[in-house]
């Protein structure tokens, strides 16, 4: 942080009007030694992030600045990369059941367990190239060499009946009862529909529905 001073702000609730897309947000202003710039510093931090506010002042900026130098300039590029990384390694849910098979076959997992990260990931479908998958989500596939593939195979066989017999169990409680190859030590796990809410989806819109209590 050596010539610059920053200050950022992230309320302790989401906003209610967070994901108006007509709205203009004015939330980041930009001094050069202490000269102002522009109230609305874009390239700053991604429009999913919209709800910080903040003023940043630095010295390593020219005075004569434009949206260019601002994408370019490598010491926000190492700012983004820098908060990025923080929140990733301040993840500790590790031992879920929907990561043993991803980490098995030595995946990367990009953990996001905050409220508002799943209307991000609903709404960033990619990043740098990359498709964002979601683990929790009925659809994910894993590459399998042919030995796999064939292990696979078996055990659809053999328990074959297992599904319907679970599925009359629970009833209406699930919506169906699959065998599943993303497990490796665990019996089970609950997996959210691929168009259907998870779990913080709806602890999105109870938050929503707090604000207005």
């Amino acid at each position: 942080m050596i010539g610059r001073i920053l200050f950022l702000f992230v309320p302790k609730r989401a906003p209610f009007d967070l994901f108006d897309t007509r709205k203009k947000m004015n939330n980041i202003k930009l001094y050069v030694r202490r000269v102002f710039i522009m109230d609305n510093c874009e390239e700053f931090i991604p429009e999913y992030l919209g709800f910080i506010k903040g003023v940043v002042d630095s010295d390593d900026l020219p005075l004569n600045i434009s949206r260019e130098m601002l994408q370019q300039n490598k010491i926000l590029k190492w700012d983004r990369n820098t908060y990025t990384t923080s929140l990733v390694r301040a993840r500790k849910h590790s031992r879920t059941p929907f990561l043993e098979k991803l980490k098995r076959k030595g995946y990367e997992v990009l953990f996001m367990v905050d409220a508002i990260d799943e209307y991000i990931v609903s709404q960033l479908k990619e990043y740098d190239d990359k498709k964002l998958v979601p683990a929790t989500k009925e659809g994910l596939t894993v590459e399998d060499d042919e030995e796999e593939r064939k292990k696979k195979e078996d055990k659809q066989q053999y328990f074959e009946n297992l599904p319907k017999i679970i599925k009359e169990i629970l009833e209406d409680r699930v919506e169906k009862v699959v065998i599943s190859d993303r497990l490796v030590d665990s019996p089970c796990c609950l997996v959210t529909g691929e168009y259907g809410w998870s779990a913080y989806m709806e602890r999105i819109v109870k938050d929503q529905a707090l604000t207005h209590v």
